[in-house]
C-alpha cells in the first residue's frame, strides 16, 4: 500500500444501511462497510486503512443521550481502548496512519434543542489532543456528515473550521470537508450506497 489511512466515524463511517435505498429499517444483512465512503477512498488511494466506527458514537452524546453518553461511552471515552468496553489499551505504535479522518458530530446533533456546543467544543479539542499526542505528524481531516442539516450543520462547521484554524501546522496539518447535505435513501434515512459513493 502507498499511504496508510485511519477514519474515525458514526454509522455512515461503518456502511449502515447502504444496501437498500427504500429507508427500511436496519438490518445487519444490508449493512455493508465495502459500499462506504471510508473504503471508497482508501481504495482509490491504494491505502492500508484502519476503521475506528461504532453506529450512533458521538464526541460528548450518542445518539438518544440527552447529555453525555449514557449507554456506552462517546468515541473520545472508547477510543484509546482495544475494542469496545474493554479495559486494555490499544498500542498506538501498531498503527500510524499519514491521514486521519474525523466524520463526528451527527449523533450529538440528534436533538437540535438539547445540543451543546460549548461541551462538543470542548471535547473534539480534548480528543484532538490526545490523537495528536500520539500521532504528532499525522494529517488530520474533519469532516460533517451528509445527515446533518440546517442550524445544528452550520454550528458544528463553525466548530469545525474553528479547530482547524487553532490546530493546523506544518507538522500535522488540518484540513475540512463537508458532506454535502442528503436525505438517505439507505435503511433509517443513511445513505446508500450511491449516496455514499
Amino acid at each position: 500500500k502507498s499511504v496508510k489511512f485511519e477514519f474515525i466515524g458514526n454509522s455512515i463511517t461503518c456502511g449502515y444501511g447502504t444496501e437498500v435505498t427504500d429507508r427500511s429499517a436496519f438490518n445487519d444483512s444490508t449493512s455493508n462497510f465495502c459500499h462506504g465512503y471510508a473504503y471508497l477512498t482508501a481504495k482509490e488511494f491504494n491505502a492500508e486503512t484502519m476503521v475506528v466506527a461504532r453506529s450512533g458514537i458521538g464526541v460528548y452524546r450518542n445518539y438518544g443521550d440527552a447529555t453525555t453518553a449514557s449507554n456506552y461511552g462517546s468515541m473520545p471515552d472508547d477510543y484509546s481502548k482495544l475494542w469496545l468496553g474493554s479495559t486494555t489499551a490499544w498500542d498506538f505504535s501498531k498503527f500510524t496512519p499519514d491521514v486521519l479522518f474525523i466524520n463526528l458530530g451527527t449523533n450529538d446533533l440528534w436533538q437540535y434543542s438539547s445540543f451543546d456546543s460549548a461541551t462538543f467544543d470542548n471535547k473534539y479539542r480534548s480528543f484532538v489532543d490526545n490523537i495528536i499526542a500520539n500521532y504528532p505528524t499525522t494529517s488530520f481531516v474533519l469532516l460533517t456528515g451528509s445527515m446533518m442539516s440546517g442550524s445544528g450543520l452550520t454550528m458544528v462547521k463553525s466548530i469545525l473550521d474553528g479547530i482547524k484554524t487553532d490546530y493546523n501546522t506544518t507538522a500535522h496539518p488540518f484540513y475540512r470537508y463537508d458532506f454535502t447535505p442528503t436525505a438517505g435513501t439507505g435503511a433509517d434515512w443513511h445513505p446508500c450506497a450511491a449516496q455514499q459513493a
